[in-house]
């Protein structure tokens, strides 16, 4: 089993070339943030992108394989139950096409994925905002058993309660460990897990900007222990992939 993990994608395309290359990959996880390019694009070109990624997820899941679409802050604040001021990025002019296309589509996009140990979403979820929004598990932390199902309660609370995933702190970039699965910063990401999370659950992010992917790749398997990874690597030129256990940061 393939999976490819591809970074936020704020308009850019190099998603294509990626599904060209990774033409034997079963599974596809995008990590959301469709809009609000930080390059330049035209929203006319954004908008154009976001609904060429949701042909790609019908044709390729006629082919059998599994395309997750996961939503991210910049497409949150899109949306119409979000009455709060906009978050940085945000394209005016723009507003309503993109609102008209998530809302047309919102059936194609998630909070979160699971398989097997993997845990997918567009910034992480802590155990903290579980206990929080959700309710606290019986016998512990929400993440400790059955990602399955966690990620079914996440997914349901989205479509039932959308608001519950605006932002909850009081720290302009997010960095706080009660802050939501579109908001939260490694720091505090793992910070807000420790001792509550099982040792083999593996979450993967985007959200925070690789710096150096090289780096930050060793970051996630020695001093995190491959216990987290981060994705948000598309302009570095890169991707992550997951085969059978193996973990490999791959060149566009």
């Amino acid at each position: 089993m393939r999976i490819i993990f591809i970074g936020d994608i704020h308009g850019r395309s190099q998603w294509k070339s990626i599904l060209r290359k990774e033409e034997n990959a079963e599974i596809m996880v995008f990590f959301g943030d469709y809009f609000d390019s930080k390059e330049g694009i035209t929203g006319e070109d954004q908008l154009q992108n976001f609904l060429e990624i949701i042909e790609a997820k019908k044709s390729l899941e006629k082919l059998n394989k599994k395309v997750v679409l996961l939503f991210g802050n910049h497409d949150y604040h899109y949306m119409p139950w979000h009455t709060r001021e906009p978050y940085s990025g945000f394209n005016e002019e723009f507003q309503t096409p993109f609102q008209n296309a998530l809302v047309e589509h919102l059936e194609h996009l998630q909070m979160a994925f699971s398989f097997q140990n993997l845990l997918c979403s567009h910034a992480g979820i802590s155990s903290i905002w579980m206990d929080r929004n959700i309710g606290q598990e019986v016998n512990g932390a929400w993440s400790r058993h059955d990602l399955p199902e966690l990620v079914n309660v996440v997914n349901k609370l989205f479509q039932n309660d959308p608001k519950k995933f605006d932002s909850q702190g009081f720290e302009s970039s997010g960095d706080e460990p009660q802050q939501t699965p579109i908001w939260i910063r490694p720091k505090s990401l793992i910070e807000s897990n420790l001792g509550t999370l099982e040792e083999a659950t593996v979450q993967i992010v985007g959200h925070t900007r690789m710096k150096n992917a090289e780096a930050e790749f060793e970051r996630s398997l020695n001093e995190w222990g491959g216990r987290y990874f981060m994705t948000d690597c598309l302009f570095l030129g890169y991707y992550l992939a997951w085969e059978d256990g193996n973990w490999g940061l791959e060149p566009q």
